[in-house]
Protein backbone atom coordinates (compact mmCIF):
# COMPACT_ATOMS: atom_id res chain seq x y z
CA UNK A 1 0.00 0.00 0.00
CA UNK A 2 2.83 2.56 1.01
CA UNK A 3 5.64 0.76 -1.64
CA UNK A 4 5.97 3.74 -4.09
CA UNK A 5 9.01 6.03 -2.25
CA UNK A 6 10.88 8.93 -4.28
CA UNK A 7 14.11 6.37 -4.31
CA UNK A 8 11.91 3.46 -4.64
CA UNK A 9 11.42 0.73 -7.45
CA UNK A 10 8.00 0.34 -6.87
CA UNK A 11 5.67 2.52 -8.34
CA UNK A 12 2.22 2.47 -9.07
CA UNK A 13 1.65 1.16 -12.56
CA UNK A 14 -0.35 3.82 -14.24
CA UNK A 15 1.52 6.78 -12.83
CA UNK A 16 3.35 7.42 -15.67
CA UNK A 17 0.49 7.40 -18.24
CA UNK A 18 -1.82 9.03 -15.92
CA UNK A 19 1.13 12.17 -15.20
CA UNK A 20 1.51 12.14 -18.64
CA UNK A 21 -2.17 12.72 -19.65
CA UNK A 22 -2.56 15.22 -16.45
CA UNK A 23 0.42 17.18 -18.01
CA UNK A 24 -1.77 17.34 -21.42
CA UNK A 25 -4.22 19.35 -20.09
CA UNK A 26 -2.37 21.16 -17.46
CA UNK A 27 -2.38 24.82 -19.63
CA UNK A 28 -5.51 23.49 -21.33
CA UNK A 29 -8.00 24.03 -18.59
CA UNK A 30 -7.42 20.77 -16.59
CA UNK A 31 -9.79 17.95 -15.86
CA UNK A 32 -13.15 20.45 -16.87
CA UNK A 33 -11.39 20.42 -20.33
CA UNK A 34 -10.56 16.88 -20.20
CA UNK A 35 -14.01 15.87 -19.70
CA UNK A 36 -15.69 18.85 -22.26
CA UNK A 37 -13.06 17.17 -25.18
CA UNK A 38 -13.87 13.31 -24.21
CA UNK A 39 -18.06 14.16 -24.32
CA UNK A 40 -17.64 15.96 -27.31
CA UNK A 41 -15.66 12.86 -28.90
CA UNK A 42 -12.81 15.47 -29.57
CA UNK A 43 -9.71 14.47 -27.99
CA UNK A 44 -6.38 14.51 -30.37
CA UNK A 45 -5.52 11.05 -31.76
CA UNK A 46 -2.05 11.06 -29.78
CA UNK A 47 -3.72 11.95 -26.45
CA UNK A 48 -6.75 9.32 -27.38
CA UNK A 49 -4.03 6.74 -27.26
CA UNK A 50 -2.62 7.64 -24.10
CA UNK A 51 -5.72 7.85 -22.64
CA UNK A 52 -6.22 3.97 -23.38
CA UNK A 53 -2.65 3.22 -21.84
CA UNK A 54 -3.78 4.57 -19.15
CA UNK A 55 -7.46 3.17 -18.65
CA UNK A 56 -5.75 -0.17 -20.03
CA UNK A 57 -3.13 0.29 -16.99
CA UNK A 58 -5.62 1.07 -14.41
CA UNK A 59 -7.92 -2.11 -15.10
CA UNK A 60 -4.75 -3.86 -15.23
CA UNK A 61 -3.95 -3.02 -11.69
CA UNK A 62 -7.03 -3.62 -10.34
CA UNK A 63 -7.59 -6.86 -11.85
CA UNK A 64 -5.41 -8.71 -8.85
CA UNK A 65 -6.96 -6.58 -5.58
CA UNK A 66 -10.41 -7.35 -6.95
CA UNK A 67 -9.34 -11.08 -7.45
CA UNK A 68 -8.11 -11.28 -3.86
CA UNK A 69 -10.34 -8.99 -2.14
CA UNK A 70 -13.15 -10.96 -3.64
CA UNK A 71 -12.25 -14.11 -1.57
CA UNK A 72 -9.54 -15.57 -4.29
CA UNK A 73 -10.42 -19.30 -5.46
CA UNK A 74 -13.36 -19.94 -2.89
CA UNK A 75 -16.22 -20.35 -4.52
CA UNK A 76 -18.97 -18.52 -2.13
CA UNK A 77 -16.66 -15.23 -3.20
CA UNK A 78 -19.28 -11.80 -3.09
CA UNK A 79 -17.66 -10.45 -6.06
CA UNK A 80 -15.65 -11.42 -9.06
CA UNK A 81 -13.52 -10.15 -11.76
CA UNK A 82 -14.64 -11.00 -15.22
CA UNK A 83 -12.02 -10.56 -18.27
CA UNK A 84 -14.56 -11.25 -20.79
CA UNK A 85 -16.47 -8.70 -20.05
CA UNK A 86 -14.11 -6.76 -18.64
CA UNK A 87 -16.11 -5.75 -15.38
CA UNK A 88 -17.00 -6.66 -11.79
CA UNK A 89 -19.35 -9.05 -11.79
CA UNK A 90 -21.57 -8.76 -7.98
CA UNK A 91 -24.45 -11.17 -7.15
CA UNK A 92 -28.18 -9.75 -7.10
CA UNK A 93 -28.06 -9.69 -3.01
CA UNK A 94 -24.79 -7.85 -2.74
CA UNK A 95 -26.07 -5.46 -5.56
CA UNK A 96 -29.46 -4.59 -3.79
CA UNK A 97 -27.78 -4.09 -0.59
CA UNK A 98 -24.96 -1.74 -2.42
CA UNK A 99 -28.04 0.10 -3.94
CA UNK A 100 -29.62 0.78 -1.02
CA UNK A 101 -26.38 1.53 1.48
CA UNK A 102 -24.86 3.71 -1.64
CA UNK A 103 -24.74 6.97 -0.54
CA UNK A 104 -23.10 6.06 2.89
CA UNK A 105 -20.47 3.59 0.66
CA UNK A 106 -19.70 6.37 -1.42
CA UNK A 107 -19.23 9.02 1.52
CA UNK A 108 -16.78 6.44 3.49
CA UNK A 109 -14.89 5.64 -0.28
CA UNK A 110 -14.64 9.64 -0.34
CA UNK A 111 -13.20 9.71 3.01
CA UNK A 112 -11.13 7.35 3.56
CA UNK A 113 -9.34 8.09 -0.26
CA UNK A 114 -8.40 11.30 1.11
CA UNK A 115 -7.55 10.53 4.04
CA UNK A 116 -4.95 7.93 2.43
CA UNK A 117 -3.69 10.40 0.07
CA UNK A 118 -2.64 12.72 2.47
CA UNK A 119 -0.98 9.98 4.53
CA UNK A 120 1.11 8.90 1.61
CA UNK A 121 2.01 12.46 0.77
CA UNK A 122 3.01 12.92 4.42
CA UNK A 123 0.86 15.69 4.53
CA UNK A 124 1.87 17.54 1.20
CA UNK A 125 -1.88 17.10 0.53
CA UNK A 126 -4.54 18.00 3.38
CA UNK A 127 -6.87 15.87 3.62
CA UNK A 128 -10.01 18.44 2.87
CA UNK A 129 -7.90 19.60 -0.23
CA UNK A 130 -8.56 16.00 -1.24
CA UNK A 131 -12.22 15.63 -0.35
CA UNK A 132 -12.79 19.23 -2.16
CA UNK A 133 -11.34 17.19 -5.25
CA UNK A 134 -12.97 13.76 -4.51
CA UNK A 135 -16.53 15.35 -4.57
CA UNK A 136 -15.80 18.22 -7.30
CA UNK A 137 -18.82 18.10 -9.68
CA UNK A 138 -17.20 18.31 -12.99
CA UNK A 139 -18.84 20.69 -14.97
CA UNK A 140 -16.99 21.77 -18.14
CA UNK A 141 -16.48 25.53 -18.21
CA UNK A 142 -18.02 27.39 -21.45
CA UNK A 143 -15.45 28.64 -24.04
CA UNK A 144 -16.39 31.74 -25.62
CA UNK A 145 -13.47 31.60 -27.83
CA UNK A 146 -15.14 29.87 -30.01
CA UNK A 147 -18.10 31.74 -30.38
CA UNK A 148 -16.31 35.13 -30.43
CA UNK A 149 -14.06 34.05 -33.21
CA UNK A 150 -17.48 33.29 -34.96
CA UNK A 151 -19.19 36.58 -34.33
CA UNK A 152 -15.82 38.29 -35.57
CA UNK A 153 -16.30 36.82 -38.65
CA UNK A 154 -19.65 38.84 -39.19
CA UNK A 155 -19.85 41.54 -40.81
CA UNK A 156 -22.34 43.62 -38.68
CA UNK A 157 -23.05 42.89 -35.06
CA UNK A 158 -25.53 43.71 -32.60
CA UNK A 159 -25.86 43.95 -29.01
CA UNK A 160 -28.83 41.63 -27.96
CA UNK A 161 -29.35 43.80 -25.21
CA UNK A 162 -29.72 47.44 -26.80
CA UNK A 163 -29.60 46.62 -30.22
CA UNK A 164 -26.57 49.17 -30.94
CA UNK A 165 -24.52 48.22 -33.73
CA UNK A 166 -20.89 47.10 -32.08
CA UNK A 167 -17.77 48.32 -32.02
CA UNK A 168 -14.86 46.33 -32.89
CA UNK A 169 -14.39 44.76 -29.08
CA UNK A 170 -16.94 43.69 -27.51
CA UNK A 171 -17.74 40.80 -24.48
CA UNK A 172 -19.34 37.50 -24.90
CA UNK A 173 -21.94 36.27 -22.84
CA UNK A 174 -20.07 33.12 -20.92
CA UNK A 175 -24.34 31.70 -21.12
CA UNK A 176 -23.61 30.14 -24.53
CA UNK A 177 -25.66 27.06 -24.48
CA UNK A 178 -23.47 23.91 -25.02
CA UNK A 179 -24.99 22.96 -28.16
CA UNK A 180 -24.12 26.06 -30.14
CA UNK A 181 -20.32 25.59 -29.04
CA UNK A 182 -20.27 22.64 -31.45
CA UNK A 183 -21.89 24.31 -34.34
CA UNK A 184 -19.52 27.14 -33.75
CA UNK A 185 -16.33 24.73 -34.22
CA UNK A 186 -18.06 23.63 -37.48
CA UNK A 187 -19.09 26.97 -39.21
CA UNK A 188 -15.05 28.25 -38.05
CA UNK A 189 -13.37 25.18 -39.44
CA UNK A 190 -15.24 25.00 -42.57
Amino acid sequence: MHSEHENGSRFIAFRKNLAALANTYNGLGGIDEFVFQRDEGRIAAKTQKLLDSTIKDVKNAVKQPIYYTGGGENPDKPFDYSPDNDAVILGADLWRELLLLGHIISDTLVMRWAELTSDISKGEVSMSQMVEILIKDIQPERNVSDAREVYRSQKRLECVWTGSVLPGSFDVDHAIPFVFRQFALEFISG
